[in-house]
């Protein structure tokens, strides 16, 4: 099998045990990493975000909501809703799922059941995807800022301000 997307509909895949994982504007699909192989698809949409696969969970974002879905089925397993599109990538680190959205906020969400355990509002919308180490979640934000928060209150740490919006995703290393 193949997929055949826009390169502007398309996300960067996540592959974990075989098989790749990929969204498009219309669904998101996972395929056998050798065969091509589709093994699932599900109807989820307008999806920018890559997906994040974590013990045995799929974290995607898709339309207005983050989804984590069963990595062997597709079944969805939980959704948190924000009211701002989801483009940010998700990250997944000692069972806290961290996200950005349109909305201005930034997401701390608990891996297994998807309840909010802190969110942090900015001043613009977010596409950026988040960087998290050493306890300190990095993510910009079209108002202009690099953040740098508590990863486990969503307390500031600092900021530092721009000339331009940030859109792009902070690598970190430790």
């Amino acid at each position: 099998g193949s997929l055949r997307c826009k390169p502007a509909y398309c996300t960067s895949p996540a592959v974990a045990d075989g098989v790749l994982y990929v969204g498009t504007n219309a669904e998101f699909v996972a395929l056998d990493s050798q065969t091509g192989q589709e093994k699932w698809k599900s109807d989820l949409y307008l999806i920018e975000s890559s997906p994040a696969v974590v013990d045995g969970v799929v974290y995607v974002g898709a339309g207005f909501s983050l989804h984590a879905l069963d990595s062997q089925t597709g079944q969805e397993k939980w959704k948190f809703a924000t009211s701002g599109l989801v483009f940010s990538s998700p990250v997944v680190k000692d069972g806290v799922v961290y996200f950005g959205s349109k909305d201005k906020g930034v997401y701390a969400l608990d891996s297994q059941t998807g309840q909010l355990k802190w969110e942090f509002k900015t001043k613009d919308m977010i596409n950026s995807s988040p960087a998290v180490a050493g306890g300190t979640i990095y993510f910009g934000s079209y108002d202009g800022y690099l953040y740098a928060l508590d990863s486990q209150t969503g307390q500031v740490r600092w900021k530092s301000h721009f000339k331009h919006e940030i859109f792009s995703s902070p690598a970190v290393t430790g």
